[in-house]
């Protein structure tokens, strides 16, 4: 749940055109970063080259690193002089500033960085007063410093003894559908709440757990995996989907927390008093070693290659004639059940996209919420493109059992506005039928103004029929 592009795939605003998030390829983290509050610390350790480097050095104590991947900045927690800070610092260069600011008082239990949107998200135990103590997830811009509220709830009021159980101890993002997870561990719960949706209530998504402590969530796989410290036959690691359905068991007998997962090789990652990992079945458990030395420390986060996640991202490879965006995915796609894994590619913006495969052919696709979220799926019939069906952003959709060689999006109204030099406008999540070499090609439609008017009536007019059903049916 914490990622980081290394300096030599940094993105500069000058060359962004689209990106592409591989979460199927084979390969192993690049540095595990893990802090040590008694060395007063924060290293990457390379699993390749077996190096290490230190990226933070302090007589204070630190902890809960956390990356954002496009901008190549740690995050991280410092506490010192009478206060608790989120300090910000420049991978690259190690210059650094005061990012945000808690009194001392105001313990710091986790700490998540959306790249895609440049936000960090800071889950604290405060007491105000010394009186009461909330439970309080913080979301902060990274640009404008805007503070919102995302969460906060009472846990204690020490002058009349109270006590609610509640005991708020982790967090995870899942940047693709904008949504934070959380753990209590003392009611034995998962929540989940929309961080743009107009309505965003907070859904109990786990419930009758045992003291569920550290999260951590592969959005391309639709997976939360949580550490269950509670159970009555010792501590175990547990996975289920997102959605609500299927908590199995992945490991047994492991006091895991501060999770962090690896979509390339489907791993998890986690500190107990030193670096342990295992695939997302539980097999190939063990320790990480460094050097042939285990990896000590307080808490981790990952440093992946460029291409691992959707936080994660890399540039195309090139592009064609026609201006469309080529990503060679090499012989990296992995089988899964059916299909491959989920891959996350990311264009300019426009109203519309053409996606075309060389290789394997797509078997599915997962679309972000632009706009209002609805889009107009147009299939290749051999000389044109043909309408099939309305396609609802953050709900996968699979292909016929074959899959289709190439497929138009169409319906992105010219309202949302949607900026052609940002590099995570329109997120989209594509599966495969087989594995690689497969080359995906993604062109985006910027017709012209008498064009794009007919289109955009075209795909509101499927839509307003859509609307209008879905309306009926309530």
């Amino acid at each position: 749940m914490r990622y980081h592009v290394p300096a030599s795939g940094r993105l500069c605003a000058c060359v962004l055109t689209a990106v592409l998030a591989v979460s199927a390829a084979r390969a192993p983290a690049e540095s595990v970063v893990v802090s040590y509050s008694h060395g007063h610390t924060i290293k990457a350790y390379d699993l390749d080259a077996g190096t290490a480097r230190t990226l933070v050095g302090t007589p204070a104590y630190v902890g809960d690193p956390a990356v954002d991947s496009l901008a190549g900045d740690l995050y991280y927690v410092l506490t010192g002089g009478g206060a608790r800070y989120v300090m910000q610092r420049d991978i690259a260069t190690g210059a650094e500033t005061e990012f945000h600011r808690r009194y001392e008082d105001d313990y710091t239990l986790s700490l998540e960085f959306d790249a895609l949107a440049r936000e960090a998200f800071m889950l604290y135990r405060s007491r105000p007063g010394g009186r009461y103590t909330y439970n309080t997830i913080l979301q902060k811009d990274v640009d404008t410093g805007a503070v919102t509220t995302v969460y906060s709830v009472l846990v204690k009021d020490t002058l009349i003894g109270l006590d609610l159980n509640i005991d708020t101890s982790d967090i995870a993002l899942d940047p693709l559908r904008r949504t934070i997870y959380w753990t209590d561990r003392k009611a034995g719960r998962i929540y989940r709440k929309c961080l743009d949706c107009a309505t965003s209530s907070v859904q109990t998504v786990y419930s009758g757990l045992n003291w569920p402590f550290s999260l951590a969530v592969d959005p391309g796989a639709g997976l939360l995996f949580w550490s269950d410290n509670g159970s009555g036959s010792g501590p175990v690691l547990r996975s289920a989907s997102i959605d609500g359905t299927g908590p199995v068991q992945i490991v047994a007998n492991e006091g895991a927390h501060d999770l962090a997962v690896d979509p390339l090789e489907r791993r998890i990652y986690w500190m107990s008093g030193n670096v342990r990992a295992c695939d997302y079945n539980g097999a190939n458990l063990g320790d990480v070693l460094h050097g042939g030395n285990t990896i000590i420390g307080d808490s981790l986060g990952l440093m992946l290659t460029p291409g691992s996640s959707a936080s994660a991202p890399r540039m195309p490879d090139s592009t064609d004639p026609d201006g469309g965006f080529v990503f060679n995915l090499g012989n990296d796609i992995v089988s899964g059940p059916g299909r491959t894994n989920t891959v996350f590619i990311d264009p300019p913006s426009a109203i519309g996209y053409d996606y075309e495969v060389e290789g394997a052919n797509f078997a599915s696709v997962l679309l972000p919420t632009v706009g209002d979220g609805d889009y107009s799926l147009y299939l290749w019939d051999g000389s044109e493109f043909v309408f099939d069906q309305v396609l609802v952003g953050g709900q996968e959709h699979l292909f016929a059992p074959d899959g289709v060689g190439q497929f138009r999006i169409g319906g992105i109204e010219p309202e949302a506005e949607i900026d052609p030099d940002d590099p995570t406008a329109f997120m989209t999540g594509v599966s495969f039928t087989g594995p690689g070499p497969v080359d995906v090609t993604m062109t985006a439609i910027v017709p012209e103004p008498t064009t794009l008017f007919l289109l955009a009536v075209a795909s509101g007019a499927f839509l307003c029929r859509r609307k209008r059903r879905t309306a009926a049916a309530r």
